[in-house]
């Protein structure tokens, strides 16, 4: 089996559907917590991000947010992978660029 390229939102439970197109049930109950310490960035065009967010992700990478707390990276260059894992840890994932990979990301979340 691959990674699950699919995510259904719309029902009381999530299911994905891994390389071959066999659906399997990721889990009974999903919900994300009120406030994670990931954030799914690029961090590689750091300097081309605005100001006030390379300001925010200065801060909170230190722990001087607002919460105290150490935020990490994680990025997978995938909507629905950065996505899946924000939902079941929190946290955030964007993309501060303006323009999305409507094939590699925008379609497969639909």
């Amino acid at each position: 089996g691959g990674a699950a390229v699919e995510l259904d939102l719309a029902r009381s439970h999530s299911r994905g559907s891994g390389a071959g197109g066999d659906e399997f049930r990721v889990a009974s109950s999903l919900t994300c917590p009120p406030r994670g310490q990931i954030y799914s960035l690029n961090d590689a065009r750091f300097d081309d991000w605005p100001l006030g967010l390379q300001r925010y992700i200065s801060d909170v990478r230190s722990g001087a947010g607002q919460t105290g707390k150490h935020y990490s990276a994680r990025y997978v260059c995938s909507l629905v992978a950065d996505f899946h894992r924000t939902m079941h840890y929190g946290g955030w994932c964007g993309n501060p660029r303006p323009h999305l990979r409507l094939v590699y990301e925008g379609t497969a979340t639909t």
